[in-house]
């Protein structure tokens, strides 16, 4: 056997089969044929070979005689070369033409290995401080957010458009003097900054004042929904009727437990509690930040070759998944993406990049791990499949059947890889 490195992993495997060899492999091949034919005057499997040759011929004795002597020749030197890791199944490439009764023939065999991992720097990786201060802008945000169902919409005093106002107003509006469909409406109540109308609309709002009228001069985006208004300039007529204005009530301690916040009854609570939950939301933020970057350096560093089929294998995991979920809401699966805002082309680039970016993971931590000495022991497995099982309320022996030791052995060790890189990264 001689063998070729190919690309992502796979190796070529050329084999020689001799004409003794391949008369060997006729002889089990006939053994295989005989008993799935009759022959008159003979029992099922009973026939000499001269007979069964009388009626069907060597040639059909070809295809499992190639099997055999292809399942031999593997045995005998691909699975016992210590060099070889195989990981697929192998591809067979064989001329037929060539087989022939009194002849050896070639044949090649292509597969994917396990790949070589060749590791970058992992241990001590440095990565740049995040700020954890809060801010007060985020501080009032955050208050504006708890006391949002407290808030009430009133008339404004001073009956003037400003930025976060709600104005209500009638529009008609006309391209070209002609009005259009969809381009009219009374008593309309719009949040002047939210963004709802064209671009330049509710800016020109600002400043009016309720019981005047206006005329807004504004340019359809080039990509808007209705082609027929696409990049055309168009006058909207406003009619102002009233402005409103979100009122937040005064901080008080009554108002603070009407939120029902645990422990915090006062305004100093609220005021602190506030503080110290954005504190520590902030720097979990951050510390997943540094770590998500601690980690796609330690990948960045690593060269893996990928094998096709594990790429391909985690593709089909990662789209099954989907499927499964479109199922689950009776939605044809394209629509369900679509509901994402994906395309198919764009669905299917995005598995075919996790994918990778998953199994490249999945090897590199293997790597780490056993160069390490991070592999767990039987007694660590036998503990997570405990664990497993009573979280999971299926019993050890159904999870050996259906799963065995192997990805719980494979999830430990990644876990303390993981764990090695992040206690050694360098935060400066």
């Amino acid at each position: 056997m001689t063998f070729e490195k190919l690309e992502h992993s796979q190796i070529k495997a050329s084999f020689e089969v001799s004409a003794e060899e391949f008369a060997v492999a006729l002889d089990e091949a006939f053994k295989i044929c005989n008993e799935k034919v009759t022959i008159k005057g003979f029992r099922k499997g009973k026939a000499s070979k001269e007979v069964y040759l009388r009626h069907y011929g060597v040639e059909s004795l070809y295809a499992d005689a190639i099997d055999c002597a292809v399942s031999r020749k593997m045995r005998e030197e691909l699975l016992t070369n210590t060099e070889i890791q195989i990981a697929s199944q192998p591809m067979l490439d064989v001329d037929y033409q060539t087989v022939a009764e009194g002849q050896g023939f070639s044949f090649t065999l292509t597969f994917d290995t396990f790949p070589e991992v060749v590791l970058g720097e992992y241990k001590g990786i440095k990565v740049a401080a995040l700020d954890n201060n809060v801010t007060e802008a985020e501080i009032a945000n955050e208050k504006n957010r708890l006391l949002k169902d407290k808030i009430v919409i009133e008339v404004k005093e001073e009956q003037v458009i400003a930025l976060g106002d709600i104005a209500v107003f009638d529009f008609l509006g006309s391209v070209d003097g002609v009005p259009f469909d969809g381009g009219a409406a009374e008593n309309y109540e719009l949040e002047i900054g939210s963004g709802q109308f064209i671009p330049g609309f509710e800016d020109q709002m600002i400043g009016m004042e309720a019981n005047t009228e206006k005329d807004i001069t504004v340019t359809f985006p080039e990509n808007y929904g209705e082609k027929s208004l696409a990049g055309k300039e168009a006058v909207f007529h406003i009619t102002l009727h009233e402005v409103k204005a979100e009122i937040t009530p005064e901080l008080t301690d009554e108002l603070v437990k009407e939120l029902e916040l645990e422990n915090v009854n006062t305004v100093e609570e609220f005021n602190a509690h506030v503080e110290s939950s954005l504190a520590e939301r902030k720097l979990a933020y951050n510390t997943r930040q540094i770590d998500n970057t601690v980690m796609e350096t330690v990948m960045n560093n690593a060269t893996v070759d990928l094998p096709r089929s594990f790429v391909a294998d985690r593709v089909k995991s990662l789209r099954a998944q989907v499927e499964n979920q479109a199922k689950q809401y009776n939605i044809p699966f394209e629509m369900f993406l679509q509901f994402s805002g994906v395309s198919v082309e764009q669905f299917e680039a995005q598995c075919q990049e996790e994918a990778e970016r998953q199994v490249k993971s999945e090897l590199v931590l293997d790597k780490i791990a056993e160069v390490e000495g991070l592999l767990p022991t039987d007694e660590q497995i036998d503990e997570a499949i405990k664990n497993y099982s009573l979280s999971s309320k299926i019993s050890v022996n159904d999870i050996l059947k259906r799963i065995g030791k192997g990805p719980f052995a494979a999830q430990i060790a990644s876990n303390n890889a993981i764990q090695l890189i992040l206690d050694s990264k360098v935060v400066e």
